[in-house]
């Protein structure tokens, strides 16, 4: 089956902007794993499009990242998708990576760059 990993804002508002994501790649056939903040974690377990969710707790000295790496580095993922534009997505086994760069001057709406993000 081929896997998608998202990893998410730890943020409720920004978690729900990227949402859509889980609907659009499991109607794709894909399985969903998501990574979000503790608050949002508690909103998303109830879904029924993410086989896996994993709260990431921000921690000192950015320790999270390498926690959220551990659990990850095992699986080849067929799709990274990197909503906080951090490094874990360069150091994983993968055939996609999409990166999301936060455009400070761009005039489009977060869900509009995330979708093109995707397509």
């Amino acid at each position: 089956m081929k896997k998608v990993l998202i990893i998410s804002s730890n943020r409720l508002g920004d978690s729900i902007l990227s949402s859509g994501l889980n609907k659009f790649f499991k109607d794709k056939g894909f399985q969903v794993t998501f990574v979000c903040g503790p608050l949002p974690f508690n909103l998303f377990k109830f879904c029924r499009n993410i086989e896996k969710i994993i709260s990431l707790k921000k921690n000192k000295f950015s320790i999270h990242w390498l926690y959220l790496w551990s659990r990850v580095i095992l699986n080849f993922w067929d799709y990274v998708i990197d909503l906080r534009g951090s490094a874990v997505g360069f150091f994983l086994f993968t055939k996609k990576r999409l990166i999301y760069k936060n455009l400070v001057n761009s005039e489009l709406h977060k869900t509009k760059s995330i979708s093109s993000l995707v397509s």
